[in-house]
């Protein structure tokens, strides 16, 4: 009888010890499954929105070399999908660490090239005011020197930020083919 007890009394644990197991391994695939769910949500996310910036980065590259325009319905449009990807920043967390340091980078610099335009064009029209009230006072002979010299500088930057777009468009191109 003794015997009979102690069986039964292993056999519970063992049954116990196989129940907890099952559980601990039925948990970890479902955090494995889930991460791997929230990955693949991450990644279409980024790469839709990065798309929709690259379009837009076209656009504007696009408008700039041709009839050195700027779009703001355009810029807008990027910026809102840059907001969109900023906010997914604590997400990047489900990517290596070498591409998470690409993706902070890269929507770093993409918001501060956006930052950059906004302000060249304030900037270049605060003082296109400013020369045209110049050019109103009879005395002032040094205006149109100062406005040529103003857009010459205007030009430069555009150009520069041009050039900037360029980089900006294939970094996104990069960075969307290392997370597929």
């Amino acid at each position: 009888m003794d015997n009979s007890g102690s069986n039964n009394f292993g056999l519970l644990l063992l049954g116990s010890g196989l129940t907890f197991l099952a559980s601990i391994v039925i948990e970890v695939l479902k955090n494995y499954f889930s991460r791997r769910n929230l990955k693949k949500n991450f990644t279409l996310y980024v790469k839709v929105e990065l798309d929709n910036v690259s379009k837009s980065v076209q656009t504007l590259k696009t408008l700039n070399e041709h009839i050195a325009y700027r779009d703001f319905f355009t810029i807008n449009k990027a910026q809102q999908s840059l907001t969109y990807i900023d906010s997914l920043r604590k997400d990047s967390i489900y990517l290596k660490k070498d591409l998470q340091k690409d993706f902070i980078d890269l929507i770093s610099d993409l918001s501060n090239y956006f930052i950059d335009i906004r302000a060249t064009d304030s900037f270049e029209t605060e003082q296109n005011k400013n020369f045209s009230e110049r050019k109103k006072d009879q005395n002032d002979i040094t205006a149109s020197k100062d406005n040529a010299d103003f857009e010459k500088f205007i030009n430069n930057k555009k150009i520069s930020q041009n050039n900037d777009l360029s980089v900006l468009e294939r970094r996104i191109d990069e960075f969307i083919k290392k997370i597929e």
